[in-house]
């Protein structure tokens, strides 16, 4: 009896038998609500508790390098070549798809202006107006194309930047 909620003998009477209930169902509530409350924290702790990468291994000539992704100024895709370019101007090779590092690099601090290009946040030195709603980046260290958010994304880059 210590750990029952109730015990009925044959006859059941039916008043024992829906005092039984009725006390079954108050102590399950009592037990279910703080395991489903935990349940949504640990799953809120967990959804907002993604750890992005830090660190790339990078190959440079016939040896590996670990490049911190705070060092990077912008990523973006030459020909074919995924290339990151550090803010000391250092160029190194990944070997991976644009897609695959936007998911690995904090969305706080890195952006993805186009298909392909991810700038860093302290990389942008200015901001320029383009036709049609587009803006058009300057970034340090200097690159030689125009980089062109387009009108679809200028507003939630804006808002990005603000933040």
């Amino acid at each position: 009896k210590v750990n029952s909620i109730d015990y009925l003998l044959k006859p059941v009477d039916e008043d024992e038998l829906a005092k039984a209930l009725t006390q079954f169902e108050v102590q399950s509530q009592k037990e279910s609500t703080p395991n489903i409350q935990m349940e949504g924290l640990l799953n809120l702790i967990k959804a907002n508790s993604k750890t992005y990468k830090t660190t790339y291994l990078v190959s440079l000539r016939d040896q590996l390098i670990p490049v911190k992704t705070a060092s990077f100024a912008y990523v973006y895709i030459d020909t074919g070549i995924v290339k990151a370019i550090t803010n000391d101007n250092q160029t190194y090779t990944i070997d991976k798809k644009l897609e695959d590092i936007e998911s690995e690099l904090d969305p706080e601090s890195f952006y993805r202006v186009n298909r392909q290009f991810i700038v860093h946040k302290n990389a942008i030195a200015n901001i320029k107006y383009y036709f049609n709603g587009k803006l058009i980046l300057n970034v340090l260290p200097i690159f030689n194309e125009q980089i062109v958010v387009s009108k679809a994304k200028s507003t939630a880059f804006k808002k990005w930047i603000n933040s």
